[in-house]
């Protein structure tokens, strides 16, 4: 099986922001668990599960849409999106290229918090409801689950038209809860609550010669944001 082969929506040019960042803190000694919220049948978590060094864990926090859902609206959304999702089928996705599974909170990622150490974690991917109080929440509970300098977040679906309240937590929590973008995919914001600087750099110097992707650079309310096109 490869990866192209599981079903999902984790882009070309978000595998290689992926590649990127991940690939970066290794390089500069960055150590932390690596978290995903919101893992459909794994083709992300697959992805990210190539870049843990020793000691380092991989946990994904999912309903799998078995467990209930926390209120009327997320019902809703289950139903409407993921009702061909099963644990049992991202198990399997991920034991096509790995011999033991990640950690898996099957539950809310309300959980979260009581179930990690703040300040753990070096990456978090947030995938899960695309409704504007669970997102937020989710970027609150992700500052405190990330180390604090070197930790990055990267957020699904900001940009879809078709889910703004996914956008509208995002920018909401740039211009008022001091997370400071890095760069924007076609799908997804890359951002940090430390330094972003490296990582601007890092990110310019990986596409400065890729031939699939070009960058343009924006200043908005002061904040420096790569878009990668």
């Amino acid at each position: 099986m490869d990866l192209e082969d599981v079903p999902g929506w984790f882009y070309r040019q978000d595998a290689l922001l992926f590649d990127c960042l991940l690939g970066a803190q290794r390089e500069i000694g960055v150590t932390g668990d690596i978290l995903e919220m919101g893992s459909y049948l794994g083709r992300s978590t697959i992805f990210m599960a190539r870049y843990l060094a020793t000691g380092e864990g991989l946990t994904v926090c999912d309903l799998f849409g078995e467990s209930p859902p926390g209120d009327d609206m997320n019902i809703s959304e289950n139903k409407a999106t993921y009702e061909e999702l099963t644990r049992q089928g991202f198990e399997s996705n991920f034991l096509q290229f790995y011999d033991h599974l990640p950690r898996i909170v099957q539950a809310p990622t309300s959980v979260l918090p009581d179930e990690m150490e703040a300040g753990s974690c070096r990456f978090v991917h947030i995938d899960a409801s695309h409704l504007y109080h669970n997102v937020k929440a989710d970027i609150g509970n992700t500052r405190d689950l990330l180390l604090p300098e070197n930790g990055l977040v990267a957020l699904d679906d900001v940009n879809s038209f078709w889910m703004p309240q996914v956008g509208a937590a995002t920018w909401e929590a740039v211009f008022t809860a001091g997370l400071k973008p890095i760069c924007l995919s076609r799908m997804k914001f890359y951002g940090t609550w430390g330094d972003p600087g490296i990582w601007h750099e890092r990110v310019e110097k990986y596409f400065a010669n890729n031939a699939e992707s070009r960058l343009e650079t924006n200043l908005v309310a002061g904040h420096k944001i790569t878009s990668v096109i």
